[in-house]
């Protein structure tokens, strides 16, 4: 199996791991293989919690790692707190060809708020009122504005 360029799961794509607390900068690296001659990245991120502002960054060459470029930036999430679904466009010199990645999800957490000590020493639930009796045929949705799969 071909490694991806781009694994939110990997340290090496994407530091810190998970959820990051708000005002923690995000370090984001595409690994392209070489041979496809990418010369150019760049991040396209929406803050849905901030009335979808978006930012679009430069994601300059950062370096080798084995047969693959880096190309890395920094997503600051200031004082935001919320969802970030971010995109990756990848281009050739030539303009020819480019790849799009994503999208991608980041949830940002006030990271302000403490985590009760027996936090994750057991199970635990979330529960999405709105999600019961989703069978009945032509029921009204409580809240319009969200996609029910």
């Amino acid at each position: 199996m071909t490694e991806p360029i781009y694994d939110s799961r990997d340290p090496r794509c994407k530091s810190p791991y998970g959820a990051a607390a708000s005002g923690t900068p995000v370090l984001l690296t595409l690994r392209p293989p070489r041979q496809e001659g990418y010369s150019r990245a760049q991040l396209t991120a929406r803050f849905e919690a901030g009335e979808d502002e978006v930012r679009t960054l430069p994601m300059p060459w950062s370096g080798l790692d084995g047969d693959r470029d880096q190309f890395s930036c920094v997503l600051d999430t200031g004082g935001y707190v919320g969802l970030v679904w971010y995109t990756f466009t990848l281009e050739r010199l030539d303009g020819k060809k480019s790849q799009q990645l994503g999208p991608y999800q980041l949830t940002v957490y006030d990271g302000g708020e403490e985590v009760p000590a027996w936090f994750g020493e057991g199970m635990t639930y979330q529960i999405f009122p709105d999600r019961f009796c989703e069978g009945v045929e032509n029921k009204p949705m409580p809240f319009p504005d969200r996609l029910y799969p």
